[in-house]
């Protein structure tokens, strides 16, 4: 079992340093009350974390983080997608329609990317 490592008293992962980057995340940002605020993919939420911290006046209204991690990074935009539409965090702009296409080309995206990876692996596997 990897250690825990804490972020600001926020987000709490478990952390491998050679396994970090190799995954995708959706994290969750809540108040105190437990409303949910904010929904977002990365594939850092250190760093991610950081930044929302320096640049969203909300930021300090949160007080906990729920991070998922996920293999491929279309599963993550997905999951995010998904999320956004049916909880409908307070200050997600991609909930709105003209953000839509946005994240749905960036889906798009990371669909084209993994199954190029995915093949590529499949390649790799067979024998010669």
């Amino acid at each position: 079992m990897a250690p825990m490592r804490d972020f600001d008293g926020i987000i709490r992962l478990p952390i491998d340093a050679l396994e970090y980057h190799q995954w995708f995340y959706v994290y969750r940002y809540y108040d105190a009350a437990g409303c949910l605020l904010y929904v977002g993919a990365t594939r850092d939420p250190y760093l991610r974390w950081t930044q929302h911290r320096r640049r969203q006046p909300w930021a300090a209204d949160v007080t906990h983080v729920e991070v998922e991690k996920f293999a491929y990074e279309d599963l993550a935009y997905s999951h995010e997608r998904r999320v956004i539409r049916e909880m409908r965090p307070r200050y997600n702009i991609k909930a709105t329609v003209e953000h839509e296409a946005e994240l749905a080309q960036r889906l798009a995206q990371a669909r084209a990317d993994a199954k190029a990876e995915r093949e590529m692996s499949s390649d790799e596997m067979r024998l010669p």
